[in-house]
C-alpha cells in the first residue's frame, strides 16, 4: 500500500506487542483457584479482577508488562458477533465450539520492549520466544498441591502444569529458537550516557537549524557545535562548573540517588544532604576521593550544603519542563 502511494518504509519501532492463547475447555477456575490461595510468584504488585454474579471471569497481574488471564469463550458469546466468533471457532479452536476457553494475553509496551533490545518488528520475530521464557519466570503459578505454600522458599514447588502447557504454546507459535534473552531494566533517576547523547545530538542540531539556512557540510556541523559548547562554558564561572560536576559525579556513581516529590508548582523538593548521606555513605568516600582536596571545608559544603542542592536540582527540573514532558 505505502509503495503504491509512491512511498517507501525507512524504519519500522514497535509501540505495543499484545500476544495470546487459547485454551479451549480450560476454565478460569483452573487460574482463579491458585491466585485467591496465593499460589504464585510474581515480580510484579497490582492484581485487577472483573466479575460478573460473583464470579471472576477476568483478571490482570502487574503494568509493564501485564499479564491478562479471561474467559475468551464467553467474552465473544456477550458481545454477540456472529462472524468474529466463527472466525474465533474455526482459527483458533480447532472447528470446535468449547463450553469454556481460557486466554493468556502479554501485553508489552515500548518502554519494556527496549529492555530486551526489542525495536523493531524483526527484534520482536527474532527475540519473542525468550522473551515468552522470562514472562513465565515473571509470573508463575504453583502446584502447592495439598502442601502449605512456602511463600520464602516458592522454588520447592513445581509449576502448575497448565501453566507449563500455555508456555509451550506460546513457544511453538513463536517459532524461533529456545534461546534466553535479557531484560535490561533502566534505572530510574539516571539517564545513561546513549540517552545523554542522543539529548546534546538532538539540542545541538536544533541550534544549527535556527542559524543556517542551508547545509553545509558534516565538518563545519561539528566545528559549530563546538563554538555553541565554548561559549556556552564562556557564560560560566569555573567554579559552578566543578561544583556541577562533582554534585552529578556523585548521583550517577551513587547506589541510591536523592530522589523528589513534586510540589504544587511542579519543581522538585529534594531530600537534605545530611539524609543523602544517611542513605548513601558511599557519597562522601566519592568526594574525597575525587576532590581536589580531601579534606578541604569547600569541597564538602559544595557538595553537602542542602540549600546548594536544592537550588541546583531545582534548576535542572524546570528546564526539563520547560522542554516538555515526554
Amino acid at each position: 500500500m505505502i509503495a503504491g502511494l509512491g512511498g517507501e518504509i525507512l524504519e519500522n519501532k514497535v509501540s505495543r506487542v499484545d500476544s495470546c492463547v487459547d485454551l479451549p475447555d480450560v476454565p478460569m477456575e483452573t487460574f482463579v483457584k491458585p491466585l485467591l490461595a496465593k499460589h504464585y510468584t510474581c515480580r510484579a504488585r497490582g492484581t485487577s479482577f472483573h466479575m460478573s454474579l460473583e464470579t471472576i471471569n477476568s483478571f490482570a497481574i502487574g503494568k509493564e508488562p501485564l499479564c491478562r488471564i479471561y474467559d475468551k469463550a464467553l467474552e465473544q458469546t456477550e458481545r454477540n458477533n456472529p462472524e468474529k466468533f466463527a472466525a474465533m471457532v474455526q482459527n483458533r479452536w480447532n472447528g470446535v465450539v468449547p463450553e469454556t476457553a481460557a486466554r493468556i494475553e502479554w501485553q508489552l509496551r515500548r518502554e519494556t520492549l527496549k529492555e530486551f533490545g526489542i525495536n523493531t518488528i524483526e527484534d520482536w520475530k527474532e527475540k519473542r520466544t525468550g522473551v515468552f521464557r522470562y514472562l513465565f519466570d515473571w509470573l508463575r503459578f504453583i502446584d502447592a498441591g495439598d502442601r502449605e505454600f512456602d511463600r520464602r522458599n516458592p522454588e520447592r514447588f513445581p509449576t502448575l502444569p497448565i501453566w507449563e502447557t500455555a508456555l509451550e504454546a506460546f513457544k511453538h507459535w513463536g517459532g524461533q529458537s529456545d534461546s534466553s534473552v535479557a531484560r535490561a531494566k533502566a534505572e530510574k533517576g539516571k539517564a545513561s550516557p546513549a540517552l545523554l547523547r542522543n539529548m546534546i545530538g538532538g539540542c545541538g542540531m536544533s541550534i544549527i537549524a535556527q542559524t543556517w539556512d542551508h547545509w553545509h557540510g558534516l565538518g563545519n556541523f561539528i566545528d559549530q557545535l563546538v563554538d555553541e559548547f565554548k561559549q556556552w562554558i564562556s557564560e560560566r564561572d569555573e567554579g559552578e562548573i566543578v561544583r556541577e560536576f562533582y554534585l552529578r559525579m556523585c548521583i550517577f556513581r551513587s547506589k541510591v540517588p536523592p530522589k523528589f516529590n513534586r510540589t504544587p508548582n511542579r519543581k522538585a523538593k529534594f531530600i537534605s544532604a545530611h539524609e543523602w548521606r544517611q542513605k548513601d555513605r558511599d557519597n562522601q568516600e566519592l568526594v574525597r576521593e575525587f576532590s581536589g582536596e580531601p579534606n578541604s571545608r569547600k569541597n564538602m559544603d559544595i557538595e553537602f550544603d542542602p540549600r546548594t542542592l536544592e537550588l541546583t536540582y531545582e534548576r535542572q527540573w524546570d528546564d526539563f519542563n520547560e522542554g516538555g514532558e515526554q
